[in-house]
């Protein structure tokens, strides 16, 4: 005996397997047009639990943000623009900038060496570098103690923007105190840190007598250094004439530095570097022989071009008696 239950599902699977036939393309059929039915689509299947479409044909709807995904986010690219900055800087303050400034003050004594030829020979007196104008270069100095190829370009004022802060200057004359070969105090200044440019980062490796030279189109100029203190910032009688005495010039010609305390980046006070003048050379007569003799790129100034680079004192000594 057949189940009833049987039979009736037997229809039903025999209805769904055969194609449902439209009224409208069977009245088109019966005017004896031929009509192909679309492809049926498929039934969307359900998902597991029995219900539902599945992931495919439904968007997914995109969580929020919580407030610390957002923050963590943020403090992460900050890290690495910090990292990026820490890595830069060193690399911008101590390599770039130095080769530029090295370049920089080997064509400036090339200008000046020519200058020179065409000068009187020198009468034995010290001359006073002119006064130059605002954010003019008007000097090259050179600090063995600071590194052996230390060159750095000076220029008038102590305005940021226009002499302090520039790769291609970064030391500022104070406009107020005196010039080299004058009596008096030849102050400047320049950045101990930052990112830009920083002329006087390693003051603190002078020792007594350490010299450094100052080169300007007038000649060379020999300090000798002295002594360093520290000073609040708005102790600025260290510019005076004579440091921290009040009154005029006498005879003694002085070379103060100031800069920034402590070394990383720190301006709480500042950092007093004195010398004093001792030697003056004129441009004709090639650079300082001690200055040459640890400055490869100096040596290359020698008057004797075929001077060997580093020691032109010896090389000068063996021509003595190959003359006539």
């Amino acid at each position: 005996m057949v189940d009833p239950s049987d039979s009736r599902r037997a229809r039903r699977e025999q209805r769904a397997s055969s194609p449902r036939r439209d009224p409208d393309l069977d009245a088109v059929r019966s005017l004896g047009f031929e009509v192909t039915e679309p492809p049926r689509q498929a039934a969307p299947r359900a998902n597991a639990s029995g219900g539902g479409t599945s992931g495919r044909g439904r968007k997914r709807r995109r969580g929020r943000l919580s407030p610390l995904t957002v923050i963590g986010e943020l403090l992460l690219v900050a890290g690495i623009a910090v990292f990026g900055y820490l890595v830069w800087q060193p690399w911008h303050t101590g390599l770039a900038v130095v080769d530029k400034q090295a370049g920089l003050s080997a064509d400036d004594s090339a200008k000046w060496r020519e200058q020179a030829a065409e000068q009187p020979k020198w009468d034995g007196k010290v001359p006073v570098v002119p006064k130059p104008e605002a954010a003019q270069v008007f000097g090259v100095l050179y600090v063995p103690a600071f590194g052996k190829t230390y060159a750095n370009r000076m220029a008038e004022t102590t305005d940021w923007w226009t002499v302090l802060n520039l790769d291609e200057k970064g030391i500022g004359h104070y406009q107020n105190t005196q010039m080299p070969g004058e009596p008096g105090n030849f102050v400047v200044a320049g950045h101990r840190s930052g990112p830009l440019i920083n002329s006087f980062r390693e003051i603190m490796n002078l020792r007594v007598g350490d010299p450094l030279y100052v080169e300007t189109a007038q000649g060379w100029y020999t300090y000798r250094f002295r002594n360093v203190e520290y000073v609040l910032p708005n102790e600025t009688d260290v510019l005076n004439p004579f440091p921290r005495l009040d009154g005029t010039p006498g005879k003694d010609q002085i070379m103060t530095l100031t800069t920034c305390h402590p070394k990383l980046a720190g301006s709480a006070e500042r950092a007093i570097g004195y010398a004093v003048f001792e030697d003056y050379r004129p441009l004709s007569e090639g650079p300082p022989p001690a200055l040459a003799k640890v400055n490869p790129d100096v040596a290359k100034q020698s008057k004797d071009p075929n001077a060997p680079a580093g020691n032109p004192v010896e090389h000068a000594a063996s021509q003595i008696g190959k003359v006539g």
